[in-house]
């Protein structure tokens, strides 16, 4: 959560012409609004750990048929979100690539930033009193997208080199 995932994606998708972006964000407002499933309601960061996950294989599915669709129609397409559970989908065949910034101090800037750079209405103080949870989140992510041998991108990455 507010490590630029959005920001790299809209990159990486201008420098490869790709039309499509879709964030876990909106997959999972969807769902609670379908599935009405009270762990859907939570933000990533008020959740433990293993509601976490739950969280994450709910959504991951969906995800996963929506890759399958974008295939069949032959989109490419970038889905990017907090909700990729990585062995999920690496023990699937996609390739994952978690995106990371080490450095709590320069997370900190990049989610108070945000607010003054793109969203207007963007709840930074929110994430700022639940920020040790996101970095929880985030060390669990780490974590297994380690043990499943995902790409991390830190902020040490070029993203240009891609």
């Amino acid at each position: 959560m507010g490590v630029g995932k959005s920001t790299i994606s809209h990159v990486l998708a201008k420098k490869y012409h790709i039309k499509n972006i879709l964030s876990t964000d909106i997959i999972r407002s969807t769902l609670r609004l379908t599935l009405k499933n009270n762990i859907l309601a939570k933000h990533s960061f008020q959740l433990s750990n293993e509601e976490f996950k739950q969280q994450s294989l709910i959504i991951s599915p969906f995800i996963e048929e929506l890759i399958k669709e974008f295939c069949v129609l032959g989109k490419d397409s970038i889905i990017e979100g907090i909700n990729i559970w990585p062995s999920f989908f690496v023990k699937r065949g996609y390739e994952v690539t978690l995106v990371d910034i080490e450095d709590e101090e320069k997370h900190k800037e990049l989610i108070l930033n945000r607010r003054k750079d793109t969203y207007k209405n963007f709840p930074s103080d929110v994430y700022m009193e639940n920020f040790s949870n996101i970095r929880r989140i985030r060390k669990l992510l780490i974590n297994e997208a380690a043990l499943n041998k995902c790409r991390i991108m830190n902020e040490s990455c070029n993203i240009e080199l891609w």
